[in-house]
């Protein structure tokens, strides 16, 4: 069973691995310090908070362990003052003498972690850890227990007190050392005074008969426990031979292919569609209760009737004849379902190409139609739009030209201010394309709304960057002011952008001018109705423009 970890047991142990792993990379990069002292103080911290601060200090600091623990921390020391080579070796020496007899326990306790332990059971690491598991102490116990029974107990092996002499050494397994001890004591007193040493290599046979020499020891007091070994020859009769009768049983053979179907059950409604059963069929049989999978409520009323396979199949091939007439119902029943699909899908391909010829001749009535805008040139807005593309492009390049040989703001907001005018009015030219397409099914009022919605996009677009980065640059020069290297050509620039500027401006408003006048309304009565948003974006952004210049 996995062990349960506390939380701070789980950041003890991330620790203490943290701590191997820095040692391991400070031995890796040719024995940094750094690395190493890192790593020792994360793995002492890791055991305080895995085994708690008392029973460290208790582990470290036993009368036994004081060697070991010197030897630990002073090569700790020694690679905190400079020598980790030297500090390394003797701290390893340490750290084998401390817990080598604890790497038992540190073992069984990996192996009860969740996913170690499932490592350390793996086939090849698991004999290597059972080796490593097996303290010192206990393989001296195991081999005196087995000396003792497989050689026999003489006046001159050891007492009873040098056999705890032995097993003393080591106070962890103290309690085991009493156990063995009671356990040998019990084995001695209860077998005869002489034991027998059976040797297989002194066999012989004499007369056909099998002869073995046995030794044994009898203890002697008057000779201060000297062994005396007797040979013996004893004869063992031949064994009686028996006469046993062989009786053949016939084998049964299993058919694992067949299914057991004794504890599955089936409802009515699955019975009878893959048994081709009827309903009558099936009132002859033993019904069986069973919660129903779609109510949570367990009532007689939301119970289920259910079928046990076994006698459903019994009733089917009663029914049908044989399993083989049932067979070929089902792939007679699989066949028509197969023609019934393929009708509603040719049926449904009828349907389709139906929808496609309905939808080309309607097609043909819209094409009928024509349009009286054909182009983007050929309205009004249309103009004024690629007019403005053109001149704000223009104005673009040479504005950045100019702020690059001056340096000033001003030029640098100009250009900033035309380049986001072009993008802009180049979003206002894609919303005029798509809003004189021809209307078609899916859209039989036709795409005029897409110029509002450019008109949004692009005034949004006005605001957010040309307004803003231009804000920022001017307030950075404010800031930090730059020499300007030639203010004739600022001045000649910013004259050019104001009669470009002022063109645009003059057909924006010539348009919505006549447009106004269509329409018997006034200019801003007729701007702020916006029945052309896209003229309305060109007039208000070179207004904006011609006063800023």
């Amino acid at each position: 069973m996995p062990i349960q970890l506390s939380d701070l047991q789980k950041i003890g142990l991330g620790l203490t691995i943290f701590g191997v792993g820095f040692i391991f990379l400070g031995m890796i990069f040719l024995f940094d310090k750094g690395l190493l002292a890192v790593g020792n103080i994360l793995f002492l911290g890791g055991l305080c908070m895995i085994i708690g601060l008392e029973r460290t200090v208790r582990f470290f600091f036993q009368s036994f362990k004081i060697k070991a623990t010197a030897l630990f921390f002073g090569g700790i020391l020694l690679v905190l003052i400079g020598w980790p080579l030297t500090g390394i070796i003797i701290e390893f020496y340490g750290f084998f003498l401390l817990f080598g007899g604890f790497l038992p326990i540190v073992i069984n306790f990996l192996r009860r972690l969740p996913i170690i332990g499932s490592i350390l059971l793996l086939p090849g690491l698991r004999q290597i850890t059972d080796k490593l598991s097996e303290s010192r102490s206990m393989r001296k116990i195991n081999m005196l227990v087995q000396n003792l029974f497989e050689y026999g107990v003489r006046p001159t092996l050891r007492t009873t007190r040098q056999i705890s002499t032995i097993i003393d050494s080591k106070r962890t397994y103290t309690v085991v050392t009493n156990a063995i001890r009671y356990n040998v004591l019990r084995t001695i007193s209860s077998f005869p005074v002489t034991f027998y040493q059976y040797n297989l290599l002194n066999q012989r046979k004499i007369n056909g008969l099998l002869i073995r020499k046995q030794s044994g020891s009898t203890p002697s007091s008057n000779n201060n426990n000297q062994s005396v070994i007797s040979e013996k020859i004893v004869s063992i009769k031949a064994p009686v031979s028996t006469v046993l009768k062989v009786r053949t049983r016939k084998s049964k053979v299993t058919d694992y292919t067949a299914s057991y179907t004794e504890n599955n059950f089936l409802t009515a409604v699955r019975a009878m569609n893959e048994y081709l059963l009827k309903p009558s069929d099936l009132e002859t049989l033993k019904q069986y209760k069973t919660r129903s999978p779609y109510s949570d409520v367990v009532e007689s009323a939301e119970m289920l009737t259910v079928y046990r396979r076994g006698d459903v199949e019994k009733r089917a091939y009663e029914v049908w004849g044989s399993p083989e007439m049932l067979n070929k119902a089902k792939a007679k029943r699989t066949k028509a379902r197969q023609q019934e699909y393929e009708a509603i899908f040719s049926l449904k391909k009828s349907l389709k190409e139906y929808q496609k010829r309905l939808s080309m001749l309607e097609n043909t009535s819209f094409d009928n139609q024509k349009s009286a805008t054909n182009s983007i040139l050929a309205t009004g807005g249309g103009k004024v739009v690629v007019a403005a593309v053109l001149i704000n492009a223009t104005n673009a390049v040479i504005k950045t030209i100019g702020w690059l040989f001056t340096g000033s703001a001003s030029l640098f907001s100009e250009a900033v201010h035309s380049i986001a005018d072009t993008c802009n009015q180049l979003i206002l030219t894609f919303g005029l394309y798509q809003s004189i397409k021809k209307p078609n099914p899916e859209h039989p009022y036709g795409y005029s709304n897409m110029t509002y919605i450019s008109s949004l996009i692009s005034g949004v677009g006005i605001f957010c960057f040309g307004t803003g980065l231009a804000w920022y640059h001017g307030v950075l020069v404010l800031l930090h002011p730059q020499e300007m290297e030639s203010v004739f050509w600022g001045l000649a620039l910013l004259s050019g952008a104001l009669i470009s500027e002022s063109a645009t401006l003059y057909m924006a408003v010539t348009e919505i001018r006549a447009s106004a006048k269509e329409s018997g309304l006034r200019f801003w009565e007729y701007v702020s109705q916006g029945y052309k948003p896209n003229v309305n974006v060109v007039l208000l952004e070179d207004l904006v423009g011609v006063l800023g210049v």
